[in-house]
């Protein structure tokens, strides 16, 4: 038998054929070929199921160990302060429209050519004043400035010496409010929840949220000291109390 170039097309074709058959499964008990095929699910929508969303199927994506997002562990919220830089207009005072105006004609008069060395020397020295005057304009704005931070720091620090010298009153009043109600001393009973100890999560882990974010005032030092052990302690009334009466102290 010869194989002529018709006989060898008619088998090759016959051969690609019988392939994409069996691939499709003809003659199989998968007609359909969805062996071969990509998996899909059987119900992709949950039609008629208790998980309409396929929640129970679904993974929370895992960022580590330590960024997991593992809803149960316990959580609390932490304050950061950030600084935002931001570009606004404003209009430009007329002093300083007039200021900026002599400065750029004294430079166009000292670059300009002169007859003598005494007008470009003149020139200058206008050019000299005019750069004195903003300079000292400056100072006088960071001065200013200065001051005002060390005003603020110094209040600051006078606060955190007066909490320094009440630390054992302190001491004695965050005792008795974690030993009894807060309620029960005539201070706010969200005080708790505040800042002072709480549980949180569901581990129910105590804290102290005593977190001070940059710029918050802290409050006076406290209290008249709370009587010794054995006597009722008095209510504070709430013009002393170093704690607001509407609501409690973020620090």
């Amino acid at each position: 038998m010869r194989f002529t170039p018709v006989v060898i097309l008619y088998t090759l074709i016959t051969q690609f054929a019988v392939q994409t058959a069996h691939c499709q499964g003809v003659g199989t008990n998968d007609p359909f070929g969805t062996s071969n095929a990509l998996s899909a699910p059987s119900n992709p929508f949950n039609v008629g199921t208790s998980d309409p969303f396929g929640s129970n199927s679904r993974q929370a994506p895992q960022l580590g160990d330590d960024l997991s997002l593992n809803t149960r562990k316990p959580m609390r919220a932490v304050t950061r302060t950030r600084s935002i830089v931001e570009t606004h207009y404003e209009e430009i005072p007329e002093e300083e429209q007039l200021r900026l105006q002599a400065f750029q004609q004294a430079v166009s008069e000292l670059r300009a050519k002169h007859e003598s060395p005494e007008e470009r020397e003149q020139a200058r020295s206008v050019l000299r004043g005019l750069v004195v005057e903003q300079m000292e304009r400056d100072l006088t704005n960071r001065e200013e400035q200065l001051a005002e931070i060390e005003s603020q720091a110094k209040q600051l620090r006078d606060q955190l010496e007066q909490r320094k010298a009440a630390k054992d009153e302190f001491l004695k009043l965050i005792m008795m409010m974690v030993e009894h109600p807060s309620s029960g001393i005539g201070l706010p009973s969200e005080w708790m929840s505040s800042i002072g100890p709480g549980a949180y999560g569901a581990s129910g882990v105590s804290k102290f949220n005593v977190s001070l974010p940059a710029g918050a005032r802290l409050p006076p030092a406290g209290p008249t000291p709370l009587p010794s052990a054995g006597l009722v302690p008095q209510p504070v009334a709430p013009e002393a109390s170093f704690l607001p009466q509407s609501e409690p102290v973020r620090y």
